[in-house]
């Protein structure tokens, strides 16, 4: 990611496991999130959820140290588009606080709106 709190315009970290998308799949609902996946490969234990409208989402999620204790919150949303087997995440609204966990930094609370 170009900046913590900068605009998604791909997705660079996956929150949950969506069965293979067609060009017709219907995503709408909620989803169980469960994985946080960093682009260095890492990865982290979350309880979340993630809510799909027609055309917009919105996740809230807690990574977990090894002790099932919260260590970062992170509520986000905008608009989504699914092309093929592409799902592309605009993030437009952010709101993020954590403490170090692994290769996760400290963020003091933070938040952003680019609608």
């Amino acid at each position: 990611m170009r900046s913590q709190l900068g605009r998604l315009s791909s997705v660079a970290l996956v929150l949950l496991a969506l069965p293979a998308l067609a060009q017709e799949a219907d995503i709408r609902g909620a989803w169980h999130a469960d994985t946080y996946i960093l682009k260095d490969g890492s990865n982290h234990h979350v309880e979340g959820l993630m809510i799909f409208s027609e055309r917009h989402w919105a996740v809230v999620y807690f990574v977990e140290d090894d002790d099932g204790k919260a260590q970062r919150g992170a509520g986000e949303g905008g608009p989504y588009t699914l092309d093929g087997d592409h799902l592309v995440l605009t993030r437009d609204y952010l709101v993020i606080a954590s403490n170090a966990i692994g290769s996760l930094p400290e963020i003091p609370c933070a938040s952003t709106c680019q609608p």
